[in-house]
């Protein structure tokens, strides 16, 4: 198979992976990253769509670790292994007061759909509606508390 045809069937979450162990150094406090070759992408159980509460943030929280982590870090902060290789920076989702319509439309269609920065990807063709809706019920949780 022809090198340029290999890297057009990588998912976008192996690509990140390939790029966490491309020799970017960690940040303090944050884990290793996982190993890419050979290894299988974790994914988080599929939820069913509207659901809300405990179990939802905890869905959330899976699908963020395999996800956003590396650009978001583990807190959410922005701070994540390949952040500084990003200008602007990811935004710091424990600050952020956007409304949860707003969050859910930048995850599916992207930063640019919203007039953010275009570094930020569209997970919509990878992730579930019902993913996308735990993700957000992670990120209330992690969040200021404002109105929803």
């Amino acid at each position: 198979m022809r090198l340029a045809a290999s890297w057009r069937s990588l998912t976008r979450a192996t690509v990140m992976a390939l790029a966490l162990t491309a020799g970017v150094p960690s940040s303090a406090g944050e884990k290793p990253a996982p190993a890419v070759l050979g290894a299988s992408v974790v994914r988080a159980p599929v939820s069913t769509a509207g659901s809300a509460g405990p179990e939802a943030a905890t869905r959330g929280r899976a699908v963020f670790a395999s996800h956003c982590v590396q650009c978001h870090g583990d807190s959410g902060k922005g701070d994540g292994r390949i952040a500084r290789l990003y200008n602007p920076k990811p935004s710091d989702l424990t600050a952020s007061t956007q409304s949860d319509d707003y969050k859910s439309n930048i995850i599916r269609k992207g930063g640019a759909s919203v007039g953010r920065s275009v570094i930020m990807p569209a997970w919509g063709a990878e992730l579930s509606d019902a993913e996308i809706d735990d993700v957000v019920a992670y990120l209330r949780l992690i969040g200021p508390r404002t109105a929803r």
